[in-house]
C-alpha cells in the first residue's frame, strides 16, 4: 500500500501535519514503515518519505523498533558532524551537524505519551535526521554541493576534524559565507 518515494525530492518538503486520530489506520501506517524501513537497511524512515505528511517516523534503536508521533525535540545538547546517508537519496552521503544529546517527547500508537533522553550521538543523529523529515527539510538542505561545508571537506585536500567542521559551517551560516575550494 505505501512504497518509498523516490522519484520526485520535492515531495519531502512538505511540512507533516499532527497526527489525530490514533487508529487502525494510523497502526497499518506505522506496520509498513517498518517493512519498508527494514527491506532498505535503514534505521529510520518518515511518514512522508512513503507520501504520508503525517507526524510519524520509525527508528530502530538496539535492535528494538519505536514508532514516534507528534515527536517535539525540547532540548539538544553539543554538536557534532556527522555522515549520513538518506534512503530518499540512494548511494549518497552528506556531513550534517547534529546534536550529541537531546530530550524527545512523542506519543505511542495508543497515544501515550512518553519522553526520551538521548545520550547516543548516532541514535541523536537519527532522531534529528527523522525529525528534519516531518519539518519538511532533508540532508540535501545542509549540502547543496557546490556552496556548502561537505563540499568543502570532500574536496579539500586533507582532513578537517569535527571543530573545525562545526566552526566553519557556524561562519559560514552567520555570515552568508560561500565556501570556495580550489582543486588541484
Amino acid at each position: 500500500m505505501y512504497s518509498l518515494g523516490t522519484k520526485s525530492p520535492m515531495n519531502l518538503q512538505v511540512k507533516s501535519r499532527k497526527v489525530i486520530d490514533f487508529d487502525s489506520k494510523l497502526a497499518t501506517l506505522a506496520s509498513s514503515m517498518v517493512k519498508i524501513m527494514t527491506e532498505k537497511g535503514s534505521l529510520s524512515l518518515s511518514a512522508i518519505q512513503v507520501g504520508v505528511p503525517k507526524a510519524v517516523f520509525v527508528i530502530k534503536i538496539d535492535k528494538k523498533v519505536l514508532t514516534m508521533v507528534n515527536p517535539t525535540i525540547s532540548h539538544t545538547y553539543g554538536k557534532r558532524v556527522v555522515t549520513e546517508t538518506c534512503c530518499s537519496f540512494s548511494g549518497k552521503e552528506f556531513k550534517v551537524a547534529r546534536p550529541s544529546k537531546l530530550n524527545i517527547t512523542y506519543q505511542e500508537l495508543e497515544g501515550n505519551v512518553k519522553e526520551l533522553y538521548v545520550t547516543d550521538p548516532a541514535v541523536c543523529a537519527l532522531i534529528s535526521h527523522a525529525m528534519d523529515h516531518l519539518d519538511g527539510y532533508t540532508v540535501k538542505d545542509y549540502c547543496k554541493h557546490d556552496t556548502c561545508v561537505c563540499n568543502y571537506v570532500k574536496n579539500r585536500k586533507g582532513s578537517l576534524d569535527s571543530y573545525e567542521i562545526m566552526h566553519l559551517s557556524e561562519l559560514k551560516d552567520k555570515f552568508g559565507l560561500k565556501l570556495v575550494t580550489q582543486r588541484g
